[in-house]
């Protein structure tokens, strides 16, 4: 029950901020759509989760980050999205390293960087840290604070699988979790072809609409590598990924209507049916890889 509460309010503010910020051009709630079904049909995605609530907060993030568009002094925004990931950090320590993106993204799109910005991003950044470690400091035991910013350091720590000496391990981990597996190939492959299409079709938007677009997209490239390159943190990247994808995924289908685009979206249909049968039954009903 809480996955689902925390996906509906993920679904929630995903809608304010795409109606806020008119991100589809006609009246629709594609996007809401294509989220809330994705994550329907993954019935590992219904127990709450790390992964869930950094979903959530990333959320909240774009929806503040968005008001931030070229305004001359966004020092308030800047800090409720920068809090957001710190916050989201004490969860999942590397989940700050997407504070970086979001900060690229809104000095090259949004254009509302400034010294007092980044300011406000450094102190939203270390504000729950701070009260973490007054507070260790008045216990008289730091070692969690310091332990857990070292953990900060753990991506890089840790093995990138396109190695070749551990090309097996992934080919073990995909038939362990085929679910997953077919879930990822699902969302990165119609995530592709949102990012092709929106690149191909944006002159259509304005350039606020691409602004903000262009941010969602550089989460989507970052979140997709990270995902190939450590699989193994699957459970923290998907749904954010999830989260990223579906306006794209939502602006072709809401405003494509070729023969191509309505035979992609019946087979795509059918790949959240092939999604939900390899969430719902046995590995070892479907043949290895």
């Amino acid at each position: 029950m809480l996955g689902w509460i925390a996906c509906a309010l993920t679904a929630i503010v995903l809608a304010v901020f795409v109606v806020a910020n008119a991100l589809l051009r006609v009246r629709s709630f594609m996007t809401v759509v294509v989220y809330v079904l994705t994550i329907g049909v993954c019935s590992f995605l219904h127990v709450i989760s790390v992964g869930l609530v950094l979903s959530l907060l990333m959320a909240i993030a774009f929806l503040t980050l968005f008001r931030s568009y070229e305004k001359r002094e966004a020092v308030a925004d800047s800090f409720h999205t920068a809090l957001c990931f710190s916050v989201g950090s004490l969860a999942w320590p590397p989940y700050i390293w997407l504070a970086l993106v979001q900060l690229w993204g809104q000095g090259a799109f949004l254009r509302s960087l400034s010294w007092r910005v980044l300011g406000a991003w450094l102190v939203g950044l270390l504000m729950p840290y701070w009260f973490w470690v007054a507070g260790a400091f008045f216990l008289g035991d730091i070692s969690l604070p310091v332990m857990h910013l070292i953990s900060i350091l753990s991506p890089w720590q840790e093995a990138f699988y396109w190695q070749p000496s551990v090309v097996e391990n992934v080919r073990d981990l995909a038939e362990a979790h085929r679910a997953e597996a077919a879930a990822s190939a699902f969302v990165l492959l119609t995530g592709l072809t949102g990012f092709i299409h929106y690149l191909r079709n944006n002159y259509d938007d304005k350039i606020g609409v691409r602004m903000r677009y262009y941010c969602l997209m550089l989460t989507q490239v970052a979140l997709s590598l990270w995902l190939l390159l450590q699989p193994t943190v699957f459970d923290k990247l998907f749904p954010m990924l999830v989260l990223v994808t579906a306006p794209t995924i939502s602006h072709f289908f809401a405003l494509t209507h070729s023969w191509f685009s309505n035979a992609w979206f019946i087979l795509c249909c059918l790949a959240l049916v092939w999604v939900a049968a390899c969430c719902l039954t046995l590995a070892s009903w479907f043949p290895s890889f």
